[in-house]
């Protein structure tokens, strides 16, 4: 009952004037008789006394805990509430409101460390670090005890030799494409001079294809062996790459405000982007001498995308991290050729040889997908890593986040961000969004992601082909598919998506190396008859080892 109820004041006020007329009643009698018979009476108000405190007191206790205990409940309730809302409306907020500036707005370098060098500082990541160096310590050791005891096997040393043999032509020719990259820089000379840009795109187009061509001939030409070819091939690619970002943002932004600089997609205005949310770099055009200290520069920074300046590191070049990194490069090639020595040559002979039914092709597979994610893994940590590192290094250039953190990636549109920044924030800039900007939205977002990931499983399966002397069509439809059906899809919702994601990703490494390996392979194998021999024209594109294996 609370005290707010007339009722229950009723009732306090009634024990009260009882105790206050027992006082009352003792006073009119005078002294008492004796000295018991007073404290008696004083004990029984007392108690009365107590009785009326107690009970109502008692009642206060009850009234406040219950009254309390439903603020508290109602308090915690309305909380709960307005937290769900608070989200819901974030949620919403960041879903249709919030610009994606990230697809529009210009690259900004900052100074970053690579994401491996900031996992080092943590004292477990770097025990896990120490006991896959020990692993590869003893791989090393072993393959070395059984050479040893085994001297027939001592010939497979020489494959490190034997695939960057020709050294000399490889330098030639990057040298040569070297001297023609910098070519770009009295053409952008020409454009400050008020050159129309119609007369210059065609000669540095021209002399695009003299970069790559160049490249394809010394190949073709010297017949350089398999790692030799890759370096020539994508360094070709790489000075295209360079040498189109050096043009492209000289013209755009190199002489003041044009119609395309401040450019906003057609889905990104419906998302409320702006052209002043647009970040315009600044980029102007000097004379000659300062265009070619720049152009150098960035020439060998690791970055694609040109910028008049970039974040330097201060104080002296830290030669200890020059030399880790520098080992770290060393030891992952040194590490590719042991694995492909030991665990992949051997498995390439045996099944090019009895390729002559399918379980055969299964047992491939299953056989190369953990030594080909092992060489996929050192390949990434010795190039995107250790390699881009020295560089930066040398030249004090601030910005390593040359990949980011593509382990935890939950679905494939995060893993082609985040496994080369470098390159994603080229295919981004320079094809996904002027795609749409130099079309003025003609080409929406689905058009401009198609070509782009046909154009890079054109460039990659072009590499490979070059590389192994075959021609195939595996790696242009793996990334364009994906690209293009797959990846816009993502599975996020799914708890384990990054175990997903893994698995796949070791499923296709063991593909790609089984199938391309089967087609090198066959090269050498004078009973399988020329599928061009066979089927014409349709012959090109059918791998010579399924020959074999249908027959």
């Amino acid at each position: 009952m609370e005290l707010s109820d007339p009722q229950s004041l009723l009732d306090v006020k009634n024990q009260i004037n009882h105790v206050l007329s027992s006082l009352e009643q003792l006073e009119r009698e005078g002294e008492p008789r004796t000295k018991a018979e007073l404290e008696k009476k004083l004990e029984k108000i007392k108690k009365e006394t107590s009785e009326v405190l107690d009970g109502e007191l008692s009642k206060c206790k009850e009234d406040f805990e219950q009254k309390m205990g439903q603020i508290i409940k109602n308090f915690s309730f309305q909380i709960e509430n307005n937290s769900k809302e608070l989200k819901r409306y974030l949620k919403n907020k960041t879903k249709n409101h919030a610009p994606p500036k990230e697809i529009t707005v210009e690259k900004v370098h900052r100074q970053q460390s690579p994401p491996i060098s900031k996992l080092l500082y943590d004292k477990d990541f770097k025990t896990l670090y120490n006991i896959s160096i020990a692993i590869l310590i003893n791989i090393g050791i072993g393959l070395l005890l059984k050479d040893l005891i085994d001297y027939s096997n001592w010939e497979g040393y020489a494959l490190m030799s034997k695939q960057l043999g020709n050294l000399y032509e490889v330098c030639l020719t990057s040298v040569f494409n070297f001297f023609l990259s910098v070519l770009c820089v009295p053409l952008v000379q020409l454009y400050k001079k008020d050159f129309k840009p119609l007369v210059l795109i065609p000669i540095f187009l021209i002399l695009q294809f003299t970069i790559l061509g160049t490249g394809v001939v010394s190949i073709v030409r010297n017949q350089l062996p398999i790692a030799s070819s890759f370096i020539v091939i994508l360094e070709s690619f790489r000075m295209s790459m360079k040498n189109h970002s050096y043009f492209r943002e000289k013209l755009l932004y190199g002489k003041g405000p044009n119609q395309y600089q401040k450019f906003v997609p057609e889905y990104a205005k419906q998302l409320g982007l702006t052209q002043d949310q647009v970040n315009i770099p600044e980029i102007n055009i000097e004379s000659a001498t300062a265009e070619l200290s720049r152009f150098l520069y960035f020439f060998f920074v690791p970055t694609l995308i040109y910028r008049d300046s970039y974040p330097r590191l201060k104080g002296r070049m830290r030669f200890n991290n020059i030399l880790i990194h520098t080992f770290n490069f060393i030891g992952t090639i040194v590490y590719t050729a042991l694995i492909f020595k030991a665990f992949c040559i051997p498995e390439f002979q045996h099944s090019a040889e009895h390729m002559k039914e399918t379980k055969a092709l299964v047992i491939l597979w299953a056989s190369l997908m953990l030594p080909s994610m092992m060489i996929f893994l050192l390949i990434f940590f010795g190039v995107t890593h250790a390699w881009f590192c020295i560089f930066a290094e040398v030249l004090g250039f601030a910005d390593r986040g040359f990949y980011s953190d593509w382990w935890n990636s939950r679905d494939f549109l995060m893993f082609y961000r985040k496994f080369s920044v470098v390159i994603y924030d080229w295919a981004h800039t320079y094809v996904f969004v002027d795609i749409m900007r130099f079309t003025n939205n003609t080409i929406g977002q689905r058009g401009a992601r198609a070509i782009l990931f046909c154009l890079l499983g054109c460039i990659i399966e072009c590499s490979v082909d070059l590389s192994l002397g075959v021609f195939s069509v595996v790696l242009f439809l793996l990334i364009s598919v994906t690209g293009i059906s797959v990846v816009p899809l993502g599975f996020k919702f799914f708890r384990s998506s990054n175990v997903l994601v893994w698995v796949i990703i070791i499923m296709t490494n063991g593909l790609i190396m089984t199938l391309y390996s089967l087609e090198y392979y066959s090269l050498f194998d004078k009973s399988i008859p020329s599928p061009y021999q066979e089927y014409g024209l349709l012959g090109v594109f059918i791998p010579k080892w399924t020959l074999k294996l249908f027959s």
